[in-house]
């Protein structure tokens, strides 16, 4: 359970002081703190680096710490802290704060007109109901913009792994992946059209044969 998390948390934060060294000497920061939670559910695994202040913490779920070795733990913590290193975290919260004014703005500008509710088949208008409606149908027109989302944030997640390539085994890394995917019950070979679509993180296959490459 938790006490075997912070266990095996501590055997890898206290192993291999001149990898650690090779972080330290990559980040401008190094994370405050390893810390574990408790996980309800199989996906539960990691939460990415918090940025804010001088708190800066990655946390691994218990289930995920029951699952993995220490190698393969610090291969996944060189890959969160990739993140944190090439400034993702940074990126996507600016990133969601201007596209939040932004979809603030549009919903400011159609409010100030009914016939957009109506021509929806809004009757009862109301603030409510008209928030209700724009919510629902707002991703009918953001949804082009979907595939240049989801090519983004897969091509961070190949650079968080590039970056934990540099430091840890990349044998570890592809059997940590190996093992999430199998307690998360992820597809390995999804359609490539449905994936490049909408998902936010490469295909696992796909991860495994990039590190694959690396390692010849």
């Amino acid at each position: 359970g938790l006490d075997r998390g912070r266990r095996v948390t501590r055997s890898v934060v206290g192993a291999s002081n001149k990898r650690r060294s090779q972080y330290t000497r990559q980040r401008d920061t190094v994370a405050d703190r390893v810390v574990t939670g408790t996980g309800t559910r199989k996906a539960e695994a990691v939460i990415p680096n918090t940025v804010f202040g001088n708190n800066k913490r990655i946390v691994f779920f218990d289930t995920l710490l029951k699952t993995i070795n220490p190698d393969e733990m610090e291969a996944i913590l060189g890959h969160e802290l990739g993140h944190y290193k090439l400034g993702h975290v940074r990126k996507m919260l600016i990133s969601s704060l201007v596209f939040g004014f932004i979809g603030f703005y549009l919903l400011s500008e159609i409010f100030k007109s009914d016939n957009f509710f109506i021509q929806h088949g809004l009757e009862n208008l109301t603030v409510y109901s008209k928030f209700l409606l724009f919510y629902l149908v707002i991703g009918s027109y953001t949804f082009f913009t979907k595939p240049f989302t989801s090519h983004l944030s897969r091509q961070r997640e190949f650079a968080a792994d590039d970056f934990s390539f540099k430091f840890t085994d990349g044998e570890h890394m592809i059997s940590g992946l190996l093992k999430l995917t199998k307690d998360n019950a992820s597809n390995l070979t999804p359609d490539n059209l449905y994936s490049a679509y909408y998902y936010s993180h490469p295909p696992i296959a796909e991860r495994v044969a990039s590190i694959e490459n690396k390692l010849k």
